[in-house]
């Protein structure tokens, strides 16, 4: 769980210093301040049925500002590492640092926010991930970064509602209910957290399958602890979620383009958005969705609305036997391929693209931890860029940025 807290803690970070000015940091931390000062009074009346002097004890902790704390806090510091050679408590810790900056800056603490801010927060983040339960610990924080998300990005954090729930063997079609944001592309994705629960402290990145009649619909495979969660969701439920986040496919602006949508598994998801949004432009895509057999095959009768359906099967049960990269669809000419699925998929199909000079762009399914390129766990390496984060620079690539070998 610690360990857990920290990577997040780590991610929070970069969020918010992305996303926030020195003022709004160092208002954050005061909150959080004032959080443990309640959360502490709360636990002192539980044990002892009132709350003594807990308050003012913590508050004298905290008084960063007063003109006697930093050399007091400084001593005490000192004394802590003689006896134990450890590091001492956290407010110590801040109070010494915050007294060098002072008497460096000739007791004027203006100039050194900056520095104070960045020296204060990060201990705040992973000792308040640690210490408080996961709701109310980003109950506060999430209205923080959602503000300042929706002016700079159009991105925003909500809470939306199961609306309906249909099970397809070890995958669920959840459709959302919620106040969803404008201009939201294929192949973007979602981060939703998952609620109720002590094992998942992170959010878990969901694409978006589709979004008709003001609903979301977001696939899901149970594949773990927090999947398993969204699987078994009933309507009514309720989710917080980030969204949209990462660049999607490039859409053609000519109605006579020719399109193939290659998907396999649960990366079908979110080309079911892109088949649409082709459709709703003029343009009938042609899709080819390969399977273990035609009880995996994932939503045929919506891909079939939107464009020409193609299925490969494993076992042959259903459409061309084999690999997707075998089926006939591909005796066409096309103009453009968008693939999703498992990589394996995505590079021979990559490989026929690039042997045939068609543009293709391919979705990667990364491991992502906080969805907004702070935590760097699903770096991709680039042609142009180098390592890039595939939350924020994706989750969509095209072929001829990235060094795979075709």
């Amino acid at each position: 769980m610690v360990a857990s807290s920290a990577s997040a803690a780590s991610a929070l970070l970069g969020v918010f210093f992305c996303h926030h000015s020195l003022d709004n940091c160092c208002r954050i931390g005061a909150r959080l301040v004032e959080i443990e000062r309640i959360e502490a009074a709360k636990r002192q009346r539980k044990r002892h049925g009132h709350t003594g002097q807990i308050i003012c004890r913590l508050a004298a902790r905290w008084r960063l500002q007063d003109k006697h704390a930093p050399e007091r806090h400084s001593q005490q510091a000192a004394r802590h590492k003689a006896e134990s050679g450890r590091f001492p408590p956290l407010y110590q810790r801040v109070a010494l640092q915050r007294a060098r900056h002072a008497e460096a800056d000739g007791g004027h603490q203006k100039n050194n926010d900056i520095e104070y801010c960045r020296v204060l927060f990060p201990h705040i983040i992973i000792f308040a991930a640690q210490r408080y339960e996961k709701k109310a610990f980003f109950s506060y924080l999430c209205k923080k970064i959602s503000i300042k998300m929706e002016v700079d990005a159009k991105k925003i954090m909500r809470d939306f509602a199961v609306a309906d729930v249909r099970t397809m063997g070890s995958y669920a079609l959840l459709e959302m209910e919620g106040d969803l944001p404008e201009g939201i592309k294929p192949g973007q994705f979602v981060q939703i957290e998952i609620p109720d629960s002590k094992t998942t402290y992170l959010r878990r990145p969901i694409s978006i399958c589709n979004v008709e009649n003001g609903r979301l619909w977001l696939l899901v495979r149970d594949a773990g602890a927090g999947t398993h969660k969204l699987v078994e969701a009933k309507r009514g439920d309720r989710f917080n979620i980030i969204m949209p986040l990462g660049h999607g496919f490039t859409v053609p602006a000519e109605k006579g383009a020719r399109i193939l949508l290659a998907g396999g598994g649960v990366g079908v998801a979110p080309l079911l958005y892109l088949a649409k949004t082709l459709h709703d432009g003029g343009i009938c895509p042609d899709i080819v969705l390969g399977a273990r057999s035609k009880a995996d095959v994932l939503l045929r009768e919506e891909f079939e609305r939107y464009g020409r359906l193609h299925i490969s099967t494993d076992d042959g049960s259903d459409g061309t036997p084999g690999l997707i990269t075998a089926n006939p669809v591909w005796d066409k000419e096309f103009d453009a391929v968008a693939v999703c699925g498992p990589t394996p998929m995505m590079r021979a199909v990559a490989s026929i693209c690039a042997g045939r000079e068609i543009p293709c762009e391919v979705s990667l399914e990364n491991m992502m931890a906080c969805g907004l390129g702070a935590c760097l766990c699903c770096v991709e390496d680039t042609k142009d860029k180098g390592n890039v984060c595939v939350c924020t620079d994706g989750p969509v690539f095209n072929i001829n940025k990235l060094k795979w070998q075709l």
